[in-house]
């Protein structure tokens, strides 16, 4: 099992070269065909206030982007050209519709998403980045790659967080490209519950079907921690100088809108190294 098909998300032009590295450098070591894609954003309807009034269809944030965008292409374009891999460019266009809903179209039929970890102070976020959209209606693992630092090397170090629940299963076996390619492996088993039943499924056992894909790692346990498991995990990658995390996505829907687990939310916030999510 290897990813063949990627996709890199190209939201913003000023933090495009810090995204490209990390989707190139996994491009190159898995022989895959990168496609890089932006999403003009949606047009904004401002309703009319009074009954039979007018209402306002503002577009001018979208012709500003057109031309970010067309500089992004030619960022894109000259990068994997230097890189010599496969690669194509898609320029979509939300309409009246959202970015999200594109890149999850093209996202379905690819082995791995690349996105940006959201930027709140960015003016476009709220049109443009969509996190949870993307993990849980994508069916597909997606890497999320920090807004600060260099990442392009990540990898070598690789913390999995486990809980034996089918998120926590679908990253783990998600990331195995990526998890054959590292030199160090561990497992953290968190437990924030007083029942210990929950140990019925312990990392040791994930550690040894791993091993037998070639992936050599050590388990750990954390019971009951002081800490919530979103800091701890972020802890433990501190700890152990891991540069990358594998984690399940715990959230669901709620009508349209689409809610995070507590964990999930604090790990996309304030994550320092690359993070492969799963639902």
């Amino acid at each position: 099992m290897t990813y063949k098909t990627i996709l890199v998300h190209c939201s913003d032009e000023r933090r495009l070269p810090g995204v490209l590295g990390p989707a190139i450098a996994v491009a190159r070591r898995c022989e895959a065909h990168l496609t890089a894609i932006s999403v003009l954003p949606p047009v904004i309807v401002d309703p009319a206030l009074t009954p039979g009034g007018i209402v306002t269809i503002i577009d001018s944030h979208r012709k500003a982007y057109e031309r970010e965008r067309s500089r992004m292409k030619e960022v894109f374009e000259s990068a994997v050209r230097a890189a010599g891999i496969s690669a194509e460019w898609l320029a979509e266009d939300a309409g009246k519709g959202s970015v999200w809903s594109k890149i999850v179209g093209y996202g379905r039929s690819v082995d791995l998403i690349v996105a940006p970890q959201a930027d709140p102070q960015w003016s476009y976020t709220e049109l443009v980045e969509a996190p949870a959209e993307l993990v849980l209606q994508s069916g597909r693992p997606v890497l999320f790659i920090p807004n600060i630092g260099n990442h392009a090397d990540f990898g070598k170090r690789v913390l999995i967080a486990w809980n034996g629940r089918r998120e926590s299963a679908r990253a783990a076996y998600d990331a195995l490209p990526l998890l054959k390619l590292a030199e160090e492996v561990s497992v953290l088993w968190i437990n924030p519950e007083k029942d210990k039943t929950a140990q019925d499924i312990p990392g040791g056992d994930l550690c040894a079907a791993l091993a037998r894909h070639g992936i050599k790692c050590e388990a750990a346990a954390i019971d009951r921690p002081e800490q919530s498991v979103g800091e701890t995990l972020l802890a433990r990658v501190r700890y152990t100088h891991a540069d990358m995390l594998v984690m399940g996505c715990y959230g669901h829907s709620r009508l349209r809108e689409f809610i995070l687990g507590g964990a999930t939310q604090k790990v996309l916030a304030e994550m320092s190294v690359p993070v492969l999510m799963a639902h």
